[in-house]
């Protein structure tokens, strides 16, 4: 099994973060609009774990984030972050290097 800790993820250039409406979403722009059409609204916690993977983040720095942003304990945090990555990685909206 892979060492989280070593694996570095970074958001798709082939989604934009926007607020439309007073709502947090992910857009499909560029040659992903044929694999993904639409957008995604993102919650508050799910807004600012994308915002972070604007530059290269472990899980652990995403979590520690987190906690730094929201009354959240470790546990949960590290829960939202690895529920949050698994979909990220399943529709291909984060690179993975580590």
């Amino acid at each position: 099994m892979e060492n989280s800790s070593a694996v570095s993820y970074r958001a798709s250039s082939n989604f934009i973060h926007r607020t439309v409406a007073g709502n947090d979403v992910l857009i499909s722009v560029g040659g992903n609009i044929a694999n993904f059409n639409g957008y995604i609204q993102l919650n508050e916690t799910a807004a600012f774990l994308w915002q972070q993977l604007s530059s290269p983040k472990t899980e652990e720095e995403l979590c520690a984030a987190l906690i730094g942003e929201f009354e959240v304990s470790a546990e949960q945090a590290a829960a939202d972050v690895k529920e949050f990555l698994g979909e990220l990685v399943e529709e291909k909206m984060v690179s993975a290097d580590g």
